[in-house]
């Protein structure tokens, strides 16, 4: 069986204000060097099929080796409710943050 997660990437500059101007083709060595990645997402990063992707933070980890001015931003959106989160990687280090869901306190005012 397995766990299943949808993913997605955007390659940004390193300090994530802009995309990286060679996103797509950083993107494209993924995708040629890595079949999970290749299944994952499409050439834009974009999600295309829910996969098993159990190495990805290793493998990410060392592919940012290669691109160090680059900061690869993972989304991952696994089959349980409350599983989606970022990791962000960049140079073989990496951050990752899981999703936080927070709700407003009751309010009468907002009564209607």
């Amino acid at each position: 069986m397995g766990y299943y997660t949808c993913f997605s990437l955007e390659v940004m500059i390193a300090d994530n204000s802009a995309v990286h101007p060679e996103a797509a083709a950083i993107i494209a060595k993924l995708r040629d060097t890595n079949e999970s990645a290749n299944y994952a997402f499409d050439q834009d990063g974009a999600m295309q099929m829910d996969t098993k992707w159990y190495d990805y933070t290793d493998e990410l980890r060392e592919f940012s080796k290669l691109y160090p001015d680059a900061l690869l931003v993972l989304y991952g959106d696994g089959e349980n409710s409350d599983d989606f989160w970022y990791s962000y990687f960049r140079n073989g280090k990496v951050q990752y943050t899981p999703a936080r869901i927070e709700f407003d306190e009751f309010d009468e005012a907002e009564l209607a």
